[in-house]
């Protein structure tokens, strides 16, 4: 590349805006913008020539060696990372680094640009210690699986182990018995079904046995009007309870002292709206205590009509528990005297947080008011400021008339101070800057915004136009009622002509832009015909430029459906019909950018994602001249998502089979150990030799069942994703068979007439320790739950249904009622009956065991009749 060429693309990259900096092959300083030299502290006249690792000395090994990457033609883009500078200054950053090409194009050298995030990374770091200080925890429920999630800082407010693993019952546990505990149950109840928010103040007992108070909020997620997460924090405000109970006290004192002090003190009671006051307050109102005289009407009486409706809402606010009662009103004595009154009150509240009662003081704040009057009309001169200023200044009123402008603003605008007094600021101000500087001021006077800043145009006298920026501020009242504005008015002309200049330059930067060759940049103008299609779009897209340009819109390469979908949906939001061009720059026109994921289509009609930024573009007169699209290919993230999530799908079934086998180990176990403790206590107790035997027998064979269940454990312990692998051929029969012999002790004790019609032929494909603890659970609790008053029967037969095997298991128990209970029959520590030894687990598991086999339970039940069990199983072909 000829010198002058790389002169002139040094200058493009030191006056571009981004901070960015440019360097040989040599790494060695060639040029740099203003804001990479202000970002990192370098020396303006200083840097040239000095190698990279010069100024950054602390450069590690490994991003030499990207440097070195990045000179044989790789392109590097980072998110974060933390740069160290010699005199120790950290900055966290955000860069891309790419080589730049001579005219023969060969690699010249490295371009980088950056972008600070020191600040960003600060704000997190702030966030995380604010938490801590403030002893903020977070806590989430997912309902999907019945896990409770939580921060650290609530195991610190809880006084448990780091390792602890909370579950609903135990996270509620913690809330004091009485109140507090009613009262999370209630609003766990209502979130749950209604979607309710909650913020309430309760007590907890820790897990060391302190007592504490802490501040609960959490809202509900829903979906399709179902509950499916919750979600919120907990505070530690104990200490500020202690406060609240320290400052109550201390009310009740200042109420005895300000018995001689001319305060006067009051009282409504709420529930019978009674008015109490004391010997102050009556003398502050300027009345005498008589039995006939009604207060409530003395005080609205008394009251300045002006100030009714605010003292009213403030006693409203202040029962909601909105608002700290703390206002000061005007009142008129009968005999006419104006006085300036200061309340404060608090409310006082029964233990289910209704307010029972307002106690409260007034005094008077008369000659207070006026001495704070006179100082602030004193301080709001602020003369020598104002005349000295070489900023333009000026007082105007309400309506826009210049009360008071200093010299500098009438310089700026050609006229006199006399002239000026003459004219509305309106009279001077270009008639499309008029609306949004109104719509400021009427914001300000309605105390919206507390100031504004706004760049405008002026008419000179000699009728040019002058920018100014324009600061304005409300000046009010110590009762908050606007007085006047001031405005500061500096002349910005010579630098909005500087602007023009550089977005001239700008304009050169395009060769620079078309160097990013996997960036999608098109330009339009503003009816969406492309003027700039950069060499990333044609890299991306498959197009190229000069087929486009100022032939083609953006429409070409987007998917018809989706930019109908987004047409209705803005349709929707802005309540007008958007379609076509507005579609994709309607929120740009606003002032506003406009970033989302497109499908874009490349010319041969393969699909990929893209994220899309649009914005607009202007001329120094604020118009809008076209609109920028910049977009970047996220195939590659949308991989890695598909992927994290795939991770997380396997690593949340592997987590319920873990689960689910920890509960089979529990529950089988228990069944056989039971069976055969049942058969011990018969032999110990048997007298008869031949009894004996037969007890023997089953005891043998509970003891080899016990051994063909542990070697089916083993089984269940070796699956892993895929179940089919370790189903196997069962006959049913055989299997119920077996699950009938390992029940013998309770079918003899309880005398259960049992039968089991299978027909020997049906086979089926299961795991054979989910088989067996399916047919055990379901007989256990058909003899768990036999009725009293009748010998119990149950009936155990197969039919073919289609593709399935349906094990029909039928007994005349006790039955369930399912309009009450059949919602949560087969769910988690559910139980129904009562009985001291159960544990809600049983279905729970059977019916988890029968779908991870690919099957389906269903239920027919009748309250003091009986219950049937079909249960769907797939037959061996």
């Amino acid at each position: 590349m000829p010198q002058g060429m790389i002169d002139l693309f040094q200058i493009l990259v030191a006056e571009a805006p981004q901070s960015m900096c440019m360097l040989d092959k040599n790494l060695c300083m060639l040029t740099a913008t203003k804001r990479w030299l202000e970002t990192y502290k370098i020396d303006a006249n200083n840097y040239k020539g000095k190698s990279l690792y010069e100024l950054f000395p602390n450069v590690e090994d490994k991003w030499k060696k990207v440097h070195q990457e990045c000179l044989k033609g790789k392109i590097i883009n980072k998110s974060e990372e933390k740069l160290i500078q010699e005199n120790g200054t950290i900055n966290w950053v955000k860069f891309d680094m790419r080589p730049w090409y001579d005219a023969k194009g060969a690699i010249g050298g490295i371009i980088i640009t950056s972008e600070d995030i020191s600040k960003q990374k600060k704000a997190e770091e702030l966030l995380i210690e604010t938490n801590n200080v403030a002893r903020i925890g977070g806590w989430c429920v997912d309902l999907n699986d019945n896990t409770v999630t939580w921060t650290s800082m609530i195991r610190e407010i809880l006084e448990v182990p780091t390792d602890y693993e909370p579950t609903v019952d135990l996270a509620i546990s913690f809330f004091k018995e009485g109140y507090s505990r009613n009262r999370i149950f209630h609003l766990i109840e209502d979130a749950l079904t209604n979607g309710t928010p909650c913020d309430e103040e309760l007590q907890i007992v820790t897990a060391k046995g302190k007592e504490i108070w802490v501040e609960v909020k959490g809202k509900a997620e829903m979906l399709n009007g179902k509950c499916i997460r919750l979600i919120g924090t907990y505070q530690d405000i104990t200490e500020r309870k202690k406060s609240l109970n320290i400052n109550k006290a201390l009310l009740e004192r200042l109420t005895l002292a300000t018995k001689t002090s001319g305060i006067g003190i009051w009282d409504y009671y709420i529930q019978t709206g009674e008015i109490a006051w004391d010997g102050p307050m009556y003398r502050l109102y300027g009345l005498k205590p008589s039995p006939g005289l009604d207060l409530y009407e003395a005080w609205k009486k008394a009251i300045h009509k002006d100030d009714f409706e605010k003292r009213k809402q403030a006693i409203i606010k202040s029962l909601k528990g909105e608002k700290e009662y703390d206002i000061e009103f005007r009142i008129y004595k009968p005999n006419g005297e104006l006085r300036y009154i200061k309340a404060l009150a608090s409310v006082l509240r029964d233990l289910d947080g209704n307010a029972i009662r307002m106690t409260g003081v007034n005094y008077d704040i008369t000659d207070i008011h006026l001495s704070r009057n006179k100082i602030a009309e004193s301080e709001g001169s602020f003369q020598s400021a104002f005349e000295y200023s070489p900023t333009g200044m000026a007082l105007v009123d309400l309506k826009g008339r210049w009360i008071k402008v200093n010299e500098p603003l009438c310089k700026s605008v050609g006229y006199t101070e006399e002239e000026l007094l003459n004219l509305n600021f309106q009279d001077l101000t270009h008639p499309e800057d008029k609306d949004l500087d109104l719509q400021y001021l009427q914001e300000l006077i309605q105390k919206k915004r507390d100031f504004y800043q706004l760049e405008k145009r002026y008419f000179h006298k000699n009728g040019q136009i002058v920018w100014m920026m324009l600061s304005v501020s409300l000046v009010s009242d110590l009762d908050r009622r606007p007085l006047y504005f001031i405005a500061q008015i500096q002349d910005i002309t010579e630098r909005k002509r500087t602007e023009s200049e550089l977005h001239n330059t700008l304009e050169q930067l395009q060769g620079i832009l078309d160097s990013t060759t996997q960036v999608s940049i098109i330009g339009t103008d503003t009816e969406g015909i492309i003027q700039v299609f950069n060499k990333g779009a044609e890299n991306l897209l498959g197009y190229k430029a000069k087929d486009l340009i100022g032939k083609k819109t953006t429409e070409l390469f987007h998917k018809k459906e989706e930019i109908e979908k987004l047409s209705k949906e803005l349709s929707a939001e802005f309540n007008e019909n958007i379609s076509g061009l507005e579609v994709f720059v309607k929120r740009a026109k606003s002032g506003n950018f406009d970033s989302r994921e497109w499908t874009y289509v490349r010319k041969n009609g393969v699909e990929f994602p893209m994220q899309l930024v649009i914005t607009s573009i202007k001329n120094t007169q604020g118009e809008i001249t076209g609109f920028l699209g910049v977009a970047v290919d996220i195939s590659k993230i949308k991989e890695v998502e598909k992927e994290m999530q795939a991770l997380i799908s396997v690593t949340s079934e592997q987590n319920e089979r873990l689960l689910n086998f920890a509960h089979i180990v529990s529950h089988n176990l228990r069944s056989h150990s039971g069976n055969i403790s049942m058969l011990l206590q018969f032999l110990e107790s048997e007298t008869d030799e031949t009894e004996k035997e037969e007890l023997f027998r089953h005891l043998v064979t509970a003891s080899q069942q016990l051994t063909e269940t542990i070697s089916h454990l083993n089984e269940v312990v070796a699956l892993t994703t895929n179940i089919e692998e370790k189903s196997e051929k069962i006959n049913l029969k055989k299997a119920v068979d077996d699950a009938i012999n390992n029940v013998n002790a309770s079918v003899r004790e309880f005398k259960v007439q049992i039968s089991n019609s299978i027909d020997p032929k049906y086979h089926i494909m299961a795991v054979p320790a989910y088989l067996q603890s399916i047919a055990l659970n379901f007989i256990t609790n058909a003899i768990k739950y036999r009725h009293p008053d009748r010998l119990a029967i149950v009936s155990i037969d197969a039919f073919k249904m289609d593709k399935w095997i349906v094990l029909s298991i039928t007994d005349n128990g006790i039955g369930i009622d399912l309009e009450q209970h059949g919602h949560k029959l087969f769910g988690m520590y559910k139980t129904f009956h009562g009985n001291s030894d159960a544990r809600g687990i049983g279905l729970f598991i059977t019916k988890n065991q029968i779908e991870a086999m690919g099957g389906k339970v269903e239920v027919e039940s009748t309250p003091g009749f009986g219950t049937k069990f079909n249960i769907y199983l797939h037959e061996k072909h």
